[in-house]
This record gives structure tokens, C-alpha cells and sequence, in this order.
């Protein structure tokens, strides 16, 4: 396992050439100040294309459209996995960019300032490896939405950058920023 910093891009393909089927798994731990019952956490996946633009509404992945058409990208009943298959992901998509979104309950403030640990993992479920860790160690301020990366396309080889952006807007500024009008 390779631990990955924000900024940083990362080889897939290239050192695993036969990298098929791959998870990428969020993990997470409130502080004191929050329980797991006064928010609610999701994940969003946005399939685009090279200027990172979602060229349709199937490409976003969500709670309400847990899999992508081509069957390249499942997300699971918890919303914490997305499962990618390498081999099915279609040539006109250039990037996958992972999201996470928080929604609150009473009266708690809905910020990731809230959470003691983020974390995303990417693994090669063929080899059973955890292939790049990704721990967020900076502030991620009073927001409501985090991109933790993108994998992209690029000659012909996949690769992930962590281009690690905090939202506050809900699924309203992800879409924006992916080119949905929600």
C-alpha cells in the first residue's frame, strides 16, 4: 500500500496492467461533538469527459442511480464502495471523479469540520491490495461536499490525481461543477 498526498497523480494501469476490478472504498470517524444519526453521507461519482464535463445525466452516480449503464461503475446499498470494472468503462469517458456529500439532521452543524478522519482507499480486488490510501490532514472548513479525486485517462493508461476540492451547496454545486443541471 502506497500512501498518496493531495496534489499528487498516481500511475493505475501502468504499474498494474492487469488491473480489472477495483474498489474504491471511503472510511470515515465523527468527534465527540457529532453522532452518526444527526447527518447522513453519500457518494457521488460523475463519469465525464476530457474537460470534465458529464456528457449525460446516466453518468452521474448516486443514490438514486446506484449504476452506471455500461455496468463500469456500481455503488454499493451504504454508499461508501464504488466498484469499477476497468475492461467496461466506456472510451468516451476520460475521468471518474469520486465525491462525498453530507447532509444534516437537527440542529448539528453539517460541516466536515465535524469529522476526526477521511480517508478514501483504492484497491485491486483481484490481488486483494490495497493499492493508494488517502488520508484528507488538512482543514476542510465549514463544507459539505468533498471531491477527494478524479482517475483519468490519459494515453491510452488510467491514472488518479489527487485534486482534493470542498464544496458547500449539496448535489446542486457538485452538478455544476460536472456540467449537471440538477
Amino acid at each position: 500500500m502506497k500512501e498518496i498526498l493531495k496534489g499528487q497523480k498516481v500511475e493505475l494501469t501502468r504499474d498494474i496492467p492487469e488491473l480489472e476490478n477495483v474498489l474504491v472504498e471511503f472510511d470515515y470517524r465523527v468527534n465527540n461533538y457529532l453522532k452518526k444519526d444527526d447527518f447522513e453521507m453519500g457518494t457521488a461519482v460523475f463519469l465525464t469527459d476530457g474537460s470534465g464535463t458529464m456528457t449525460s445525466y446516466e453518468d452521474f452516480i448516486y443514490s438514486e442511480n446506484r449504476e452506471h449503464p455500461s455496468e463500469s461503475v456500481k455503488l454499493n446499498e451504504r454508499e461508501d464502495k464504488v466498484y469499477i470494472t476497468m475492461s467496461k468503462i466506456p472510451n468516451k469517458i476520460r475521468k471518474i471523479a469520486f465525491a462525498l456529500t453530507l447532509t444534516e439532521y437537527g440542529e448539528v452543524a453539517r460541516y466536515y469540520d465535524r469529522f476526526d478522519y477521511l480517508s478514501m482507499r483504492i484497491i485491486d480486488l483481484d490481488r486483494e491490495e490495497v493499492i493508494y490510501d488517502y488520508q484528507i490532514n488538512d482543514s476542510v472548513g465549514q463544507n459539505t461536499e468533498i471531491v477527494f479525486g478524479e482517475m483519468y485517462r490519459h494515453n491510452g493508461e488510467w491514472k488518479f490525481n489527487v485534486n482534493t476540492d470542498y464544496l458547500d451547496g449539496g448535489l446542486l454545486s457538485l452538478g455544476k461543477k460536472f456540467g449537471l443541471g440538477i
